[in-house]
């Protein structure tokens, strides 16, 4: 077999998992922190939240929106990140193998540099053929940081009035949320002040403002507006918080 032959069969055998997504639909990534319990109490982050490393999540959210895939809207609580694809993005033809792969090594990457230890991410997709469909999905990664952020405020209350570790699981396990918010207001928890943002996590997006006289790049002088990226870390609620996503959820082609 010459040579030739032989890589074009090493390419085939490469390529036997790849999968290309749907063209007309939603996709959304999300990236969990591996082990990143045990690197937050090496690392002796604050607990129950700490600034330090929420800043360098909203970072490496920030990092991921500009590394290639066309993202419209990121978001981040506690150790993950999701994002959503513009549904017109071909980024690496639409393989699944190579978003996965490209997203979690830029993540994985970016916060090491910002932690300073290795800090690994994994990465999954989610196909979703609705703005309704994608709305829910935040809303669920929002209600999730919300009982999230609720369950370590009452662990941090249990564990100052003396419980061990062990203990405070025990007790908190099967609480709902009014029950949860309840415990973590029993007793000041010690929360750090500038925890915003723990709540109901952060959103990143993309808006597009007007341009100051003399700004426009010398490749395109007509252009009347510029792309920043907007931190959000008060995001409302309910219904306002589905109308907030709404405005960025574009709709389908020909939709």
């Amino acid at each position: 077999m010459n040579s030739r032959a032989r890589a074009r069969r090493m390419r085939d055998y490469e390529r036997s998992t790849d999968q290309t997504l749907p063209p007309g639909q939603y996709v959304v990534a999300r990236l969990d922190g591996r082990g990143f319990s045990r690197l937050t109490r090496e690392q002796g982050f604050q607990h129950p939240f700490d600034s330090g490393f929420r800043e360098a999540m909203v970072h490496t959210t920030q990092h991921l929106m500009k590394c290639g895939p066309q993202v419209l809207l990121g978001y981040t609580q506690s150790d993950e990140i999701s994002l959503l694809f513009h549904p017109s993005c071909r980024a690496f033809g639409r393989r699944t193998t190579k978003l996965l792969s490209v997203l979690a090594g830029e993540a994985s990457a970016v916060l090491s540099l910002s932690l300073g230890v290795p800090s690994v991410f994994d990465c999954r997709l989610s196909i979703l053929p609705s703005r309704l469909l994608v709305a829910e999905y935040f809303q669920w990664r929002i209600a999730d940081s919300v009982r999230n952020s609720l369950h370590a405020r009452a662990h941090d209350v249990l564990r100052s009035s003396g419980h061990s570790p062990r203990e405070a699981h025990r007790h908190l396990s099967g609480l709902k949320a009014h029950e949860l918010r309840a415990l973590s207001q029993a007793t000041p928890s010690g929360t750090p002040s500038g925890s915003m943002g723990h709540d109901r996590g952060t959103a990143v997006w993309w808006e597009d403002q007007p341009r100051q006289p003399g700004e426009s790049p010398a490749s395109s002088p007509s252009q009347p507006t510029r792309r920043i990226l907007r931190i959000e870390a008060n995001l409302p609620s309910d219904s306002a918080c589905e109308a907030w996503l709404f405005d960025r959820i574009p709709a389908l082609p020909n939709t």
